[in-house]
């Protein structure tokens, strides 16, 4: 990477402090529509039911089939052995091989007692999944972003490994192409707080602060200029490039990444320096992923080497 690293943004849909709300809404919007499907299913099977309430005595003697002995019929509930749906296939693929003459009536019974279980049987998951669905819809708002938490340490922890995190549905694949430990790879950002203390300090002292006019003036005469640069940038000797995969669409992107230990608690220090692997350090719960390249650059930088290739296509 030997041109500057633009600075590429990904934009979120939907901003992190609206991630449970959207969340809520989502399985809200799951609970209606599973509960549409239920009754549905419902009234489907209602329907079956009678049809096949209708043609008892045919069943039973044509068929050779005894509906009182299965829990399907008798109490509209699934049975996990599917005992009722397995015989109903067996006479539907007998029929398909016989010689029975009856317009289709033979085959039509039993493939009707079949989608009758199978709607049993899709009533028995939908009725499952409400259940979880409202599980979910009871999570609260801590133990939501817990899990969040949780689920991005474990990508953040298969990136630092160097591993590509394929994300579901489609989503795509994402990885670490690059970490720079070049500061003129980036272009430096001022840090104003930073610089506005800074600046009062040295003026407090009596110290002269830089002055862009009085330098270009001295160095225009060659004489040396005592001003003091009173500018503190933001420390970029962390560039982290990341690649992001889609279909063919390949997204270049990169973030700084400095250590940054003000949300840290007193003997934080130790539980850094317990760290003695990229595996650990990879794992540690707490660590932001900025820090966590910061301190493999610090701890492991015998390993930055590992993190410069390119993606393959």
């Amino acid at each position: 990477m030997n041109a500057k690293v633009k600075r590429n943004q990904l934009k979120p849909t939907i901003d992190k402090q609206d991630y449970y709300q959207e969340y809520k809404n989502q399985i809200n919007k799951r609970i209606i529509k599973t509960d549409k499907l239920i009754d549905e299913l419902n009234n489907t099977i209602d329907d079956y039911h009678k049809d096949i309430t209708d043609n008892k005595e045919y069943i039973a003697t044509i068929l050779n089939i005894d509906l009182n002995k299965y829990i399907e019929y008798k109490y509209k509930t699934f049975d996990y052995g599917k005992a009722l749906y397995g015989i109903a296939h067996n006479r539907y693929k007998l029929d398909k091989n016989s010689t029975i003459k009856d317009d289709g009536k033979y085959s039509n019974t039993a493939k009707t007692i079949m989608d009758y279980c199978t709607a049993i049987h899709n009533l028995h998951k939908n009725k499952a999944l409400k259940d979880k669905l409202l599980k979910a819809d009871a999570i609260g708002k801590r133990e939501f972003n817990t899990r969040i938490c949780r689920y991005y340490n474990k990508v953040v922890e298969r990136l630092i490994l160097r591993d590509a995190y394929k994300f579901s549905y489609g989503i795509g694949d994402f990885c670490i192409e690059h970490i720079s430990i070049d500061r003129d790879k980036v272009e430096p950002i001022l840090n104003w707080v930073a610089t506005r203390k800074r600046k009062k300090e040295l003026e407090d002292a009596g110290i002269e602060v830089f002055n862009q006019a009085k330098y270009d003036w001295h160095k225009a005469r060659n004489i040396p200029y005592k001003g003091v640069d009173y500018r503190v940038y933001i420390e970029d000797s962390n560039v982290i490039a990341f690649r992001f995969k889609r279909k063919g669409f390949s997204y270049l992107f990169s973030s700084n990444c400095s250590f940054n230990d003000k949300r840290y608690t007193e003997g934080y220090d130790k539980y850094v320096e317990s760290l003695n692997t990229i595996e650990e350090l990879a794992a540690a719960d707490g660590l932001s992923f900025g820090n966590k390249v910061a301190l493999l650059k610090s701890k492991f930088p015998h390993e930055l080497i590992k993190y410069n290739y390119e993606y393959s296509q």
